[in-house]
């Protein structure tokens, strides 16, 4: 879970449907239940959770967009698929080139 948004939306759901929800924790610690008459300190450490993990995304997200930019700044292309003015244009210079002899 990413959100609080999501977070609060599937424990509104499990609530509805009276399905018990469990999140696995890390390596040792007990899973979180909630059930759908849980208490406010379940849903309150849900949360806490689904906030940690958003500002976790956040970080992340601002980290590899910062990487990104200084990749960009200097020249350097920073991976995955080609940018599509160069993809396409360096693809038919080397067919080009290939051809010729």
């Amino acid at each position: 879970m990413r959100s609080v948004a999501h977070m609060s939306e599937l424990i509104e759901w499990g609530r509805r449907c009276a399905i018990t929800l469990v999140f696995g924790m890390s390596e040792g610690r007990q899973p979180l239940v909630v059930t759908p008459q849980a208490d406010g300190d379940a849903i309150r450490r849900c949360m806490n959770l689904a906030y940690a993990a958003e500002q976790e995304s956040r970080a992340l997200s601002a980290r590899l967009t910062s990487a990104h930019e200084a990749l960009r700044a200097t020249g350097r292309y920073g991976g995955g698929l080609a940018p599509l003015q160069e993809g396409p244009a360096l693809l038919r210079r080397r067919l080009v080139s290939r051809s010729r002899p």
